[in-house]
């Protein structure tokens, strides 16, 4: 059934809407899943732990104003195929983007400073003191 409110919102943007609520919903578990493997006793790094809460946190809030939004206008949610609008590209992918890239900026490190057998969980130890 469609709405009555349904304010100038094509089935097509509709639907992508739905699929990227479903992406950063999948998101927020993956990040969730991380935060609490670092935060397992025999794992211990509390700010490796941090980093991916507050990831999956901020995925989260960004769901719920992606369905504010899709009920504000009047649609409906369900999951379909996307093709991204310049509205969800302006609010949401540059911010995955830099996430990606502090990322791949902080494997880098860590793959330098645990190179040596010997110091190897030190300089785990120490990028998750200083680094995070």
């Amino acid at each position: 059934m469609q709405s009555v409110v349904k304010q100038n919102l094509h089935a097509e943007c509709e639907g992508d809407i739905n699929k990227l609520i479903n992406l950063k919903l999948n998101a927020s578990y993956t990040y969730l899943a991380l935060g609490m493997y670092f935060d397992r006793d025999d794992v211990a790094l509390p700010k490796f732990s941090s980093f991916f809460l507050e990831r999956s946190m901020k995925e989260r809030e960004q769901t719920e104003k992606l369905l504010e939004y899709q009920n504000m206008r009047g649609g409906r949610i369900l999951l379909q195929t996307i093709s991204l609008c310049d509205y969800l590209e302006q609010n949401f992918l540059i911010d995955s983007h830099d996430t990606i890239k502090k990322l791949g900026d902080y494997i880098g490190s860590l793959t330098r400073i645990t190179a040596s057998e010997t110091h190897g969980p030190m300089g785990e130890y120490l990028f998750d003191k200083h680094t995070l």
